[in-house]
């Protein structure tokens, strides 16, 4: 796999990351959405330091990233629990078409 450096733009800096190439447009994209986050805490409270906002972004998004993980863990359950139902009902089924046939 091929990997390219990367210039991306955040809070004013640029930065060089080395990333594959099949990655290069999550990772803009990434830099992309936290640059924003970091703009929107700082207007929110343009006194605080460089290192708090970024403390700020950094929890921000590590609480989004719980919430789509249970989200994720919910679906896939519920999606268990489907599939378990389906197979019930084919066993079912089956089950009846022996007994009607048998």
């Amino acid at each position: 796999m091929n990997h390219n450096k990367v210039s991306v733009n955040i809070m004013g800096k640029t930065y060089q990351v080395v990333c594959p190439d099949d990655q290069v447009d999550d990772l803009k994209q990434a830099a992309h959405d936290l640059d924003q986050k970091l703009l929107d805490i700082h207007q929110q409270n343009p006194h605080r330091q460089q290192e708090q906002t970024a403390m700020m972004a950094a929890l921000n998004i590590s609480h989004e990233l719980v919430i789509v993980k249970r989200q994720q863990q919910e679906s896939i359950q519920t999606m268990q629990r489907r599939i378990q139902q389906l197979q019930t009902n084919i066993d079912d089924a089956l089950n009846k078409q022996e007994e009607l046939l048998g």
